[in-house]
């Protein structure tokens, strides 16, 4: 967004340009010579030139045109960016509440993965259940408990990511990311 934010900014300073096409401009300008003869002589000269443009045709004119309509250009762009940065705003926060809904589910899936493989292992020790119902019991509790990790990863990825497209993405943010990735 603040790329298209100088974009307008370099437009207008380019319309402001073209239309001082058509005024007077004024040139320093200056020369040094050196003639190497029987008697070295060295010349130097500094002046002032006005220039002042008559008849341009219709080029200035056109010129302007051309930047208005840059300009304009550059302004849509810049409504698109931030039309653009407020609706992925809208969609992040979105997924982030889903995902913050789907780490309760899995952590009430788990609590209750837990007492089931609890439960089987105590029958499985009293006789009436067999080894693949703890082992059954066992992989549910890790499937859940792997959603629940992939849960918890996807909201933090996410929350960044809401926090980047609403501009407040600060480099302290990633230290969660950080202490995730040290365990």
């Amino acid at each position: 967004m603040q790329r298209a934010h100088q974009a307008l900014e370099i437009a207008r300073l380019d319309t402001e340009k073209a239309r001082a096409g058509h005024l007077p401009t004024v040139d320093l300008i200056g020369s040094v010579s050196r003639a190497r003869t029987q008697a070295d002589s060295r010349s130097a000269s500094l002046g002032l030139q006005l220039n002042l443009s008559l008849y341009a045709g219709e080029a200035i004119q056109n010129r302007i045109q051309e930047t208005l309509h840059l300009q304009d250009k550059a302004r849509n762009d810049l409504d698109a960016a931030h039309r653009g940065a407020a609706l992925a705003t809208r969609q992040l926060w979105g997924t982030v509440q889903a995902g913050r809904a789907q780490i309760e589910a899995l952590e009430a899936a788990e609590s209750s993965s837990r007492l089931a493989l609890e439960a089987t292992q105590m029958g499985y020790s009293v006789g009436v259940r067999v080894n693949l119902d703890v082992l059954n019991a066992q992989t549910q509790l890790y499937a859940t408990q792997r959603d629940l990790a992939r849960a918890r990863y996807d909201l933090l990825l996410n929350s960044l990511r809401l926090r980047q497209a609403a501009g407040l993405l600060e480099p302290g943010d990633l230290q969660p990311v950080q202490a995730l990735l040290m365990r």
